[in-house]
């Protein structure tokens, strides 16, 4: 049968009759994608483990699935030692490092929020700071990552936050990372940055890879004060009681 004039013809796909739907996970991860266009490991990682929240699957799946993502972190972790290899420069592959790991905290964070007994709402109950070399996007490759989990005052919500902390920081291990991670509210965090000058260096790199924008915005005003001269030793800001509503 002729196609209306001006209409080009489409030949029928050849194939079978019905069509099984296809995971989206796997269908993201079975798509063509150039090499050269390939991001180093961050959106496949972190798609992938977005895709695992998203579908809700039965939690007895969660390890299988999760085995899965440290299959293709080890892929991406591989991909880097050969560019490394190849003549990459160290702060190219210490980027793309970090990068990888954001994508697994972000995924990660998605997935545990997914897994919270009781849901804390549109704003998330914590925020995921990346600090010291790793927040200065230089991760070297097998090296320990530094990073804070900025949790609110607010007795529910610090124990929605620590919850979803203590998931991700398990999960980082169980698939293949190496990190030091320090659970604090914003006022725990500033009353120790006069105790180690290790601390103050570490902040200062403080980086936000994912949740609440106002935690993170309350810490920086608060090592802004104390790194201002006369201020030091000056008495540290209490945070506002109303951590319920602070901007995601």
């Amino acid at each position: 049968m002729r196609a209306p004039h001006g209409q080009a013809t489409v030949p029928a796909a050849a194939g079978p009759a019905f069509e099984t739907p296809l995971d989206p996970w796997l269908r993201m991860r079975l798509a063509p994608v150039p090499a050269h266009r390939r991001p180093l490991g961050r959106a496949t990682v972190r798609d992938a483990l977005r895709a695992i929240a998203s579908a809700r699957s039965d939690p007895t799946m969660l390890a299988l699935q999760l085995c899965s993502v440290r299959a293709l972190l080890d892929r991406e972790r591989g991909r880097l030692r050969r560019r490394l290899s190849a003549g990459a420069s160290g702060d190219e592959v210490a980027r793309a490092e970090a990068r990888l790991l954001d994508g697994t905290l972000i995924g990660l964070c998605h997935l545990g929020r997914q897994l919270e007994p009781r849901p804390a709402g549109m704003v998330p109950p914590l925020a995921v700071i990346a600090c010291g070399a790793y927040g200065r996007r230089q991760l070297i490759p097998g090296a320990s990552a530094d990073m804070l989990f900025l949790v609110p005052a607010d007795p529910i919500r610090l124990e929605q936050g620590l919850a979803v902390a203590q998931f991700v920081t398990r999960e980082l291990a169980g698939l293949g990372w190496q990190a030091s991670a320090a659970k604090r509210t914003v006022r725990g965090c500033l009353s120790e940055i006069h105790l180690d000058p290790a601390i103050m260096a570490g902040l200062a790199a403080a980086r936000l890879v994912w949740g609440c924008h106002g935690l993170f915005a309350e810490l920086r005003a608060g090592l802004a004060k104390a790194m201002s001269p006369g201020h030091a030793e000056a008495a540290l800001p209490t945070p506002p009681d109303a951590d319920l509503v602070l901007a995601a």
